[in-house]
């Protein structure tokens, strides 16, 4: 992990419960991220929102590569209008393209993984899911950053 590598939200702290309106008990928006100390020499940014509670292992909320390294923020609701840049959503693990909303079964808490890469490529091809997506990263991460808040479903 490069140390300046960092990803944060405005709206999500670590370790802290995710507010309603980014999950599906609320408008099911993606939140604000907040991106700094891409290292020099990187070519790309990938960003996965994963659910590693869910019952068949990870679960991806979003999956975004091919991001610009000078994108220094993705505004809340960004997934849901044209993305910065070259940047491409893959197919999340709700089989829809872009943002997933958090929405773990009633009564459950599930902890949900942002996590920020740094390439040293940009991707070509089109990964089309989270499996695809991590095998064309494979060999290529510069540095990576992530943060964990969690979610309890009235």
């Amino acid at each position: 992990m490069a140390a300046g590598l960092s990803l944060s939200s405005p709206q999500i702290k670590p370790n802290a419960a995710i507010p309603a309106s980014f999950t599906c008990d609320g408008a099911g928006q993606s939140p604000t991220l907040m991106i700094q100390g891409v290292p020099s020499g990187a070519a790309s940014l990938v960003v996965e929102v994963i659910d590693p509670d869910a019952p068949h292992g990870d679960f991806l909320h979003w999956g975004l590569y091919n991001l610009a390294t000078n994108t220094a923020f993705l505004a809340a609701g960004a997934a849901g209008h044209d993305l910065p840049g070259p940047a491409t959503s893959v197919t999340n693990g709700y089989d829809k393209p872009g943002y997933g909303a958090i929405c773990p079964p009633s009564g459950q808490t599930h902890h949900y993984r942002f996590v920020l890469y740094a390439l040293d490529t940009r991707l070509s091809g089109q990964p089309d899911d989270k499996a695809a997506l991590d095998a064309a990263m494979q060999g290529h991460v510069m540095a990576q950053t992530d943060f964990t808040a969690r979610y309890t479903r009235p």
